[in-house]
This record gives C-alpha cells, structure tokens and sequence, in this order.
C-alpha cells in the first residue's frame, strides 16, 4: 500500500528528472548555437576558391543592390558567380519607394556594401532638388542603421530619346531628359563627398558620342541590355573584389549567357513597337 508521503516523494522525483531532462536540453541547445555560423541574412552561395586564392573572406559579407527595374533586371547570380550578391530592386520603385521599404529590402540582409541606384522614375513628378535630397536621405537612413556599411551611390543613368532607329521605345522613355539627370548626377557627387559617401559615375560610362545612352547598352532606351550589364558590372566590380580576381572571371561567358536570357525581352519589345 502506497503511503501519501511515498506518493509525495514519487511526485518529486518524477519533477526533478523532468527538471533535469529540461536543463540538459537546453544546455545542448546553447552549444550548438555557439557551435553555429553567425547568420548574415542569406545563404552564402557556394564557392569554387581553394583556401590559398581565398585573400578576400565573403562568407560573412553580403552586397546588396538596391534601385529600380533597372536593378530588378540585373541577372545578378550569373555576373556575379560565388559572391554573395543580393538583389533588390522593384520595378517601378521611386526615392520614397526606397526610403519605405529599408527594412525589408535591405536592412535584413545586414548588408557589408549597398550599392543604390534610383530617382529614373521620379524624373518627371518631382525637382532636381527634390530627388537630390530624397536620396541623400536614403544614404543617411542606411548610414544611421548600418554604420559599417559601405554605401555606394551611383548617378542616374543616362537615357535615349531619339526615334530614329529600331531600339528606343519613346513611351517608355518617356519625358526623361539627360540634361536634368546631369544637373541631379552633378549635385548627388557633390554631396556625396560633403558627407563621405562613395559616388560611382556609371553615367559617362554608358553614353555614346551625343552623350546619349549608348544603343548597344539599351533595349528601349532606359532599361539596359546585357551589353550595358556587363558595363555596368565591370565598374561594380571594382568596388567589390581585388582587379586581379576580376581579370580571372570569363565575362564573355556570362554575357553571352545574359543574351540569352535576353532575347526573350528583345522579342517583348518587338511586340511593344507594334502595339
């Protein structure tokens, strides 16, 4: 016959191996934990490198590329193999599409280098001054929440207005005019140094001889063409990783790949022109 006090006894040591069973469980779980990688905010893509090229450590790093839909259609996992590149662009995004959505678009990747491009599509509803400003309150914004952040701001890119050939989609141009991009891309370096921020001219980079967006880059004479990506990913290039390691990296490959992929959108214009 079991007594109320064996019965109490019996209570207390099933409650203490539970106890101890608990403890033990979450004693392992700290181990692990501290065992484990810190997160970084995505999955650090695999590697190719053998330990002796590794000069430069990108597993704890994270570029990320925020903008427009001149960054959505940026085929970043085939320019840029084995880093650790995020895209975030949004066609469509404005100043204050960028400036709203920090949070989501680039702060939760914890990023090491944010490289921003934007204000195309604030071109005809706002100021020069009105997007110089916006943008330099994005870099601020950024510096505020990631203070060890590389921030890079790159100029507007130039657009191609003129109809006299087979590539520009005037529509989608729009009202867009280079002489107002220049004015802003002159005020964003400008401030962009007051406040030691790094400004990348892609701007002279992309124009032809008329100081037009050059038509070998261009599918519609403001989006980029796999031509103008790898113009754009040279420059870049040089912000991330050392000269030499760029050098070794078959750029023919991935543009002819991008092409590819490209001749899908080619044939889409093909169907704007007509409509």
């Amino acid at each position: 016959m079991i007594t109320d006090t064996t019965d109490k006894n019996y209570k207390i040591i099933i409650r203490l191996v539970i106890f101890l069973i608990v403890i033990t469980i979450i004693s392992l779980g700290l181990i692990l934990i501290e065992r484990m990688e810190p997160y970084t905010g995505i999955e650090n893509p695999k590697s190719n490198k053998t330990d002796k090229d590794k000069k430069t450590d990108y597993k704890y790093e994270n570029i990320v590329f925020i903008g427009d839909s001149i960054t959505d259609f940026y085929n970043v996992n085939t320019f840029y193999p084995d880093l650790p590149v995020v895209n975030s662009g949004h066609s469509g995004n404005s100043v204050g599409g960028v400036y709203g959505n920090l949070e989501d678009d680039l702060y939760k990747y914890n990023p090491t280098k944010v490289f921003l491009l934007i204000g195309t599509n604030n071109l005809t509803g706002s100021s020069s001054d009105e997007i110089v400003y916006g943008i330099l309150k994005i870099a601020r914004e950024i510096h505020k929440n990631r203070p060890n952040a590389k921030l890079y701001i790159e100029s507007i890119y130039p657009v191609n207005n003129k109809t006299d050939n087979d590539v520009v989609i005037d529509w989608m141009v729009g009202k867009r005019e280079n002489k107002k991009i220049m004015e802003i891309n002159k005020e964003l370096e400008i401030n962009a140094k007051a406040y030691n921020y790094e400004y990348i001219d892609m701007y002279d980079e992309l124009t032809d001889s008329d100081g037009n967006l050059n038509l070998e880059y261009t599918i519609d004479g403001l989006h980029l063409s796999p031509e103008g990506y790898k113009v754009v990913t040279d420059k870049r290039m040089k912000y991330i990783v050392q000269p030499s390691k760029w050098k070794n990296i078959d750029k023919n490959a991935i543009l002819m790949y991008n092409i590819d992929v490209w001749n899908i959108t080619r044939n889409e214009v093909e169907l704007w022109k007509k409509t």
